[in-house]
C-alpha cells in the first residue's frame, strides 16, 4: 500500500497502547481504511455486490484479518468489540448477513491535512523568489489535467477482466462523469447475469458499445429431454 496515515500522540495514554496487541489491531485498522470515496465488489454467494466505501472505512472480514495479522481469529474479534464499546468510541460497526463495513471514528478530524508554508519570510531565498514570479508551465498542466470523478482501477477492479488496460483506461477517461457513475452502478448486475468471465465481453469492447445502458438478460440453460424411440427387440428363440 502507498501513503501514509497520521496518529495523535495521545495514543500513548490509551488502553490500547498500553496492549501489544490491541496496539497492532489498531494499526492494522488505520492502514486498511480508504482514503477516498469509491467503489469495491465483494463476492456475495455466487454472484458480486458493489459496496461504497467513504473516507476512514473498510470492509472487515475475520478470516482475512487472522491471516494478515498472524492472530487468533477470535481474539480480533474481541478487540473490535472493544474498539467499538463505549468505554472505547474508536470505531463504529454496520454488519449485515454478507459483510460488515467498519469506520474509524473522528477519522477526518485526525487526518485532515493541513497545507503549511514550508519556509517562513526569512528563510525564502531570492531565487525561491524569482521562480514564484515565473510562469510555471507545469503547473498550467497540472491545473487543466482532467480531473476523473471515479478512478480507472475501481472499473478495472470491478469488471474483473485483466485485458488492454492501457486502451480501457484512455476510454474510461474520455467518458463524462455521469456516465462513469452510470457504468459502476450497472456493472454489478451485468456480472451477476454473466457469472461466467467466459460469456462477458471483453472490457475494452464493454466500454465502446456502452454496454451498461443494455437491458441485462440473465443467462440461462433450458435442458430439454430429448424423445428417443427404443425398437423392441424379439428374441425368436431355437426353433422359432
Amino acid at each position: 500500500m502507498n501513503g501514509y496515515f497520521k496518529v495523535h500522540r495521545k495514543i500513548l495514554e490509551s488502553q490500547v497502547f498500553a496492549h501489544q496487541t490491541a496496539l497492532k489491531i489498531w494499526i492494522w485498522c488505520l492502514a486498511k481504511v480508504t482514503y477516498r470515496e469509491h467503489y469495491i465488489a465483494i463476492k456475495v454467494g455466487r454472484g458480486e455486490t458493489t459496496v461504497k466505501l467513504m473516507p476512514g472505512q473498510f470492509i472487515f472480514g475475520r478470516f482475512r484479518a487472522e491471516e494478515e495479522l498472524n492472530i487468533d481469529g477470535s481474539i480480533i474479534y474481541k478487540w473490535i468489540q472493544k474498539f467499538a464499546s463505549p468505554e472505547f468510541e474508536m470505531i463504529t460497526i454496520e454488519s449485515n448477513n454478507q459483510y460488515s463495513i467498519i469506520t474509524i471514528c473522528k477519522w477526518e478530524e485526525y487526518q485532515h491535512q493541513e497545507y503549511e508554508e514550508v519556509a517562513t519570510k526569512e528563510q525564502v531565498s531570492s531565487s525561491q523568489v524569482a521562480l514564484k514570479e515565473q510562469p510555471s508551465s507545469t503547473n498550467n498542466k497540472d491545473n487543466n489535467e482532467k480531473k476523473i470523478n471515479i478512478p480507472f482501477e475501481d472499473f478495472w477492479n470491478l469488471y474483473d477482466i485483466k485485458i488492454d488496460r492501457k486502451k480501457c483506461e484512455g476510454k474510461w477517461e474520455k467518458l463524462a462523469d455521469n456516465e462513469r457513475t452510470s457504468c459502476i452502478e450497472r456493472i454489478p448486475a451485468y456480472i451477476n447475469a454473466n457469472p461466467d468471465k467466459a460469456f462477458r465481453r471483453d472490457p475494452c469492447t464493454f466500454l465502446n458499445n456502452r454496454s451498461w445502458e443494455n437491458e441485462v438478460v440473465k443467462r440461462t440453460v433450458n435442458v430439454q429431454a430429448a424423445a428417443v424411440q427404443v425398437k423392441p427387440i424379439y428374441s425368436s428363440g431355437p426353433g422359432k
